[in-house]
């Protein structure tokens, strides 16, 4: 029987041009895969696609799913486990570590900045247009941001690698960021399909990150209770990640609540249950902010609850990640980061950016065009338009982009193609390189 062990030296083949997680650029295992890929070659192949099933069994009985927007029947898809993880070293990951966290503090002044004195825009450290052109930003969420609490409770950030292997940011997410509740099970069922070998690696260890997040988010509240009432607000069962919201409102301890479940009287927000009214104080929200209150944003919006701005002004309830946090998701930030970094902080970004430009302002649209090696995006994420590589269209699609471009040139960035990197999965029965992008949470 071929293991593992010998497939790696004569079968895996890393992805050119990349850096590559398990191999260095001599074809040599990095060391610290050395105990994971010995561990996995003692099962050897028939085993580990045994285990394989069995992950994917828990994972059904456990109904972890995820749905597919726009897909025609429409159905919840089990969540996709590959069953080798991504190591990082400890040496490799404190300096990610120490740059996500400047990261999120950056953030965090940005978003009060903006929605408060607004000192980056009278110093022009950011175009006006940036801001007041741009879809996400909500002048109804103007003081927001009670005085002396943070902006930011929690960030995701999703990261690549460069050729050398330093770590790079792609973008933020801060409105609902997805992904947590599934790192969890994924941690869970590895731990039972792969318990030896999850128990000897030294894995750190997940749950720290939850209890500090839920200790963070009720000391939000450590003036007005000592027990503060918690709701997890979902868009239902139709979001594309609903398990997840179940999942960590069970885990939290919170309510699971969906709109129709709240409502507001006198500038406070209550939970319906059978009891009666319930004073809600935290809304952990899982809702983007242009649906939050159908009052004073989207006035379509079934996912809100009428009302709930005006609650969180009076100081009777704290929604996190605050509303307005959207602007912080805009592409065209990106840009601006460094400099705003040098502004707020006065140091460098520890963990930079993918070059950006962005094409409202001329200066950087003018450098833009005289790039191929780069991807044009919306600066704003849009489902079905996530971006268009210039190195693989023709002169006349080239041509049609810019012209589009010039229409609404706020509306667009400019990226610099990374590399990326690579890694193992285990698939078909062998190792094979994949690409990878990394989602973290802070």
């Amino acid at each position: 029987m071929e293991t593992l062990q010998s497939q790696l030296s004569t079968g895996y083949a890393p992805i050119p041009g990349i850096h590559d997680e398990l191999m260095d650029s001599h074809g040599v295992m990095r060391p610290h895969y050395e105990f994971l890929i010995s561990s996995l070659d003692s099962l050897g192949p028939d085993r580990l696609a045994s285990r394989q099933q069995e992950a994917y069994r828990l994972l059904k009985e456990n109904g972890v799913t995820y749905s597919i927007y726009g897909s025609p029947s429409g159905e919840n898809r089990i969540w996709p486990l590959d069953l080798i993880p991504v190591v990082i070293p400890s040496d490799d990951w404190a300096p990610l570590e120490r740059g996500l966290t400047q990261r999120a503090e950056l953030l965090d002044l940005i978003l009060r900045d903006l929605f408060n004195e607004r000192s980056i825009l009278y110093e022009k450290k950011i175009p006006a247009d940036l801001l007041f052109r741009s879809h996400a930003f909500y002048r109804a969420c103007h003081d927001m941001i009670p005085p002396g609490l943070k902006g930011l409770s929690y960030l995701a950030t999703d990261i690549s690698r460069n050729r050398d292997g330093s770590f790079v940011a792609l973008g933020d997410r801060v409105q609902a960021p997805s992904g947590s509740g599934y790192s969890l099970e994924n941690r869970i069922i590895l731990s039972r399909v792969l318990p030896s070998i999850y128990r000897d690696s030294q894995v750190h260890r997940m749950a720290t990150y939850f209890r500090t997040l839920r200790r963070n988010l009720a000391r939000l509240m450590h003036n007005r209770k000592k027990d503060p009432l918690a709701v997890l607000l979902t868009p239902g069962p139709a979001n594309e990640t609903y398990f997840e919201h179940a999942y960590l409102a069970s885990y939290l301890g919170y309510s699971l609540a969906e709109a129709e479940d709240l409502t507001v009287r006198e500038q406070k927000l209550y939970l319906k249950t059978v009891e009666g009214f319930q004073q809600v104080d935290i809304v952990f929200r899982r809702v983007n902010d242009e649906f939050l209150d159908p009052l004073e944003l989207r006035p379509d919006s079934l996912l809100g609850v009428p009302g709930l701005l005006q609650c969180i002004r009076a100081g009777n309830v704290i929604v996190v990640n605050p509303p307005g946090s959207a602007i912080l998701e805009d592409r065209a930030l990106l840009a601006y980061l460094p400099d705003l970094s040098r502004h707020f902080l006065g140091e460098d970004l520890i963990l930079p950016n993918a070059t950006t430009y962005w094409l409202g302002d001329p200066s950087m649209r003018a450098e833009a065009r005289n790039r191929q090696d780069i991807v044009i995006k919306p600066t704003i994420r849009r489902r079905g338009e996530e971006g268009y590589f210039l190195s693989e269209l023709s002169t006349s699609e080239r041509q049609d982009l810019w012209e589009r471009i010039e229409s609404r040139p706020h509306a667009y960035i400019a990226q610099e193609v990374l590399a990326g990197c690579g890694c193992p999965v285990f698939l078909d029965g062998r190792y094979q390189a994949a690409r990878g992008i990394y989602r973290t949470f802070v």
